[in-house]
């Protein structure tokens, strides 16, 4: 059970980055502007426990993270969207999405620098080369989707349709996950985890029950069972943890968004973008490399500079760091 709960958390965070969706809701089947069909309207959720369960892994089985969403009570639907359409309108559009395009151009770097990338002494021991160099184009593929896509526009997460983004981009990346988990290197007698079956065959069966809460026993593809506490809020069967934590997890997240519009001014404005400027430039030099022996040379330049910064940031050469916080 808790490689299934690790997996769910990893898959969800996957969705919620992902790319190339909509993100407002059309009428179920119709198509959008932009060649995607509309998700279509949220099926009502098992009333027992155990079917409520067993009913959101086998959905992340077929690829769908939208039954997650499902999944919530209704007002926590309300505090969610409510905290990511906040997001969208309290940061700073321009240093948002200037950051994101560092994103986007490493990128491409993986993409157009791939044979200099590969050549590097760093990975020429490194066991895993092999199958790195095998599947580059999946993995780069997969990255280039999440950076290239609508939420690295800001604004539009002011109208985030969550639910609709889920069930359409979500799902997509989602299932391009899973797959590459498939590939990725196993340790020596360690078993290959197929992320669709776990989820598919994972059982979950009633140890005791009130009205309102239960304990489950969950069982998942070669682990030992574990029992899980779920509670009913609003007619869903939830994790009891969940329920727990959820006010205070609310209250901290706007706590952070309340900050970050204290921070948003000209001078923190200022400093972001002009250090955001300064790595795209550094990204320039390094797309702009022809040869091999170019490249190492901007990467080694680059790592220097890091190097140095961290240095001076201790109180290196070239820095006050700690010796100056210390009154040195």
């Amino acid at each position: 059970m808790p490689k299934l709960l690790k997996l769910s958390a990893l898959l969800l965070a996957v969705a919620l980055v992902g790319c190339s969706g909509k993100t407002k809701t059309d009428a179920p089947g119709k198509t959008g502007d932009d060649g995607k069909t509309a998700a279509a309207p949220a099926p009502a959720m098992p009333a027992t426990p155990e079917e409520a369960m067993k009913h959101v892994t086998a959905q992340l089985g077929d690829g769908k993270p939208e039954v997650l969403w499902d999944a919530l009570p209704a007002s926590y639907q309300n505090d969610a969207s409510g905290l990511v359409h906040e997001f969208g309108k309290t940061v700073d559009q321009e240093t948002y999405n200037a950051g994101f395009g560092l994103v986007q151009k490493v990128v491409k770097i993986l993409e157009t620098k791939k044979e200099f990338i590969l050549a590097l002494p760093q990975l020429q021991q490194n066991p895993a080369k092999a199958e790195l160099e095998k599947n580059w184009d999946k993995l780069v593929g997969f990255v280039s989707k999440i950076a290239n896509c609508e939420l690295t526009d800001s604004s539009k997460l002011a109208t985030l349709d969550v639910r609709q983004f889920l069930a359409t981009t979500g799902s997509g990346i989602m299932k391009d996950a899973m797959a590459l988990a498939l590939l990725a290197p196993q340790k020596p007698n360690e078993a290959r985890i197929d992320p669709q079956i776990m989820f598919r065959n994972t059982k979950a069966e009633i140890v005791n029950q009130t009205p309102d809460s239960a304990t489950l026993k969950m069982t998942a593809p070669g682990e030992q069972p574990k029992e899980l506490q779920v509670v009913k809020v609003e007619d869903k069967w939830i994790p009891k943890e969940m329920a727990d934590g959820w006010k205070q997890g609310v209250l901290d997240a706007k706590a952070g968004l309340a900050k970050l519009k204290a921070e948003n001014n000209k001078q923190n404005k200022d400093m972001a973008l002009a250090q955001i400027k300064q790595v795209d430039a550094m990204l320039d030099q390094i797309l702009a490399t022809k040869t091999a022996d170019e490249f190492m040379g901007q990467i080694g330049q680059i790592i220097g500079m890091a190097m140095g910064a961290i240095m001076g940031g201790m109180g290196g050469p070239g820095g006050g760091g700690m010796q100056g916080g210390m009154g040195q």
